[in-house]
């Protein structure tokens, strides 16, 4: 499921990056309720189904390699919504970015993650899966300081490389922000009403065509160089994600 969260930070990088200076004065603190709870015997369950042995790195590394990966390990089962909110909010590692995450799985094959974010994070984070610097620096500079996120869509991963991608929804704190202009291939940015700073900053992003090609050709680039990972089918059900692959013996992160 960390795949899966660096795949929905990707995405939230490329959006806010665009559009998050708009609604700074929207700073709701509070993740959205989408009434997932957890126990530790979810964490035990959740993690015995990965098999992933969690390590920590003791020696002095870049950034870039706070969070990594070894092995290789057969792993046929589904995650309940329960199993991967308790994995989520129970990561280890200085860059792990995420709190009051809470996932659930959607009988449609649809998933929601509502969580808040630790904004210092963000730049260690972005680093462990090569996220240009001037998109971070974008991210920091337009990012309220206590950010919490919405997000609801569909994705499925076959052969290790995306099948299905579809954002339906994302908010920053509880305003929606409009996927359907900065996912578009020629998207128009006209009756604007922004401030002029931020016409020039969305007239720069609006300029790079087919963006949802770039997001499924950065994440498939990604996945590929993670080792010990490789989703032969990843998708979801009623309340679980399938998952058909191989996932890594070891994660070891900085501490």
């Amino acid at each position: 499921m960390k795949i899966v969260l660096r795949i929905l930070l990707v995405v939230a990088i490329i959006i806010v990056a665009g559009i998050g200076y708009i609604f700074i004065s929207f700073r709701s603190s509070t993740p959205r309720d989408l009434g997932i709870t957890y126990t530790q015997a979810d964490l035990e369950y959740g993690r015995g189904k990965s098999q992933i042995v969690y390590e920590k790195i003791t020696d002095t590394v870049s950034p870039s390699q706070y969070w990594q990966t070894t092995g290789s390990r057969d792993v046929d089962t589904a995650f309940t919504s329960s199993e991967v909110t308790a994995i989520m909010n129970n990561k280890p590692g200085l860059c792990y970015p995420y709190k009051d995450v809470q996932v659930k799985f959607n009988a449609d094959g649809t998933a929601e993650i509502s969580c808040a974010v630790d904004k210092s994070r963000i730049p260690t984070y972005a680093a462990t899966f090569g996220t240009p610097q001037e998109v971070v620096d974008l991210v920091m500079s337009f990012l309220p300081e206590n950010p919490v996120f919405y997000l609801k869509g569909k994705a499925t991963l076959v052969d290790n490389k995306v099948g299905v991608f579809e954002p339906q929804r994302f908010e920053v704190g509880r305003l929606p922000l409009p996927l359907n202009l900065i996912l578009a291939k020629d998207p128009s940015f006209s009756n604007k009403v922004y401030a002029m700073d931020l016409n020039e900053l969305l007239s720069e992003i609006s300029g790079v065509s087919d963006k949802r090609s770039l997001i499924v050709s950065f994440i498939n680039e990604k996945l590929a160089g993670i080792e010990g990972f490789y989703a032969k089918d990843a998708h979801m059900e009623e309340d679980k994600l399938v998952y058909k692959g191989t996932l890594p013996e070891t994660e070891s992160t900085v501490r």
